[in-house]
This record gives structure tokens, sequence and C-alpha cells, in this order.
């Protein structure tokens, strides 16, 4: 099949020897990241509060023909993946 390790060092972690402990775990540290699912941005309550941006069929107070469809309406995070809520 001619398959052969791509064995180009990770940008940041040239310094180590490739496939080291050393240069996975530098590899590891460079290339992961966290993607957060945010939750509870965007208030829901009556316009008379202040502290919400949407009322309770998800329109933006203050501005006609828009709404919030998005997981930072609900108020805390579900157990299960927000994708699964949204």
């Amino acid at each position: 099949m001619g398959v052969e390790l791509y064995a180009v060092k990770l940008p940041g972690c040239e310094s180590f020897q490739f496939e080291t402990f050393e240069y996975w775990e530098c590899h590891v540290r460079v290339l992961t990241l966290n993607f957060y699912h945010y939750v509870g941005t965007c208030k829901m309550g009556p316009h008379t509060d202040a502290s919400t941006v949407v009322d309770a069929r998800l329109r933006v107070h203050g501005m006609q023909k828009i709404r919030v469809v998005d997981i930072g309406i609900i108020p805390e995070a579900p157990t299960s993946h927000t994708a699964a809520v949204a």
C-alpha cells in the first residue's frame, strides 16, 4: 500500500527527538485544545428584568425579528453533550 508514518515534526516541538516520550508530550501540549460549550450566557426572562436577554420565545429584548437560537440560552450545563440539547 505504500503507507508511511508522517514524520514531519510539529512546529514548536522541533527540539525533541521524533517518537520519544518528550516529543509526544510536546505534541499533545501544542496541538490539543479544549472546545468549551458555553451555556447560560443569554439569560431568559421578562423584558422588565434588566439582566435578561431573551423572552420565553427566544426573542431578543429591544429588537425586532431576531432570536437567539443557541445553547447559550439554557441556564445550566446538561449531563449530555450540548449538541444533543441544541
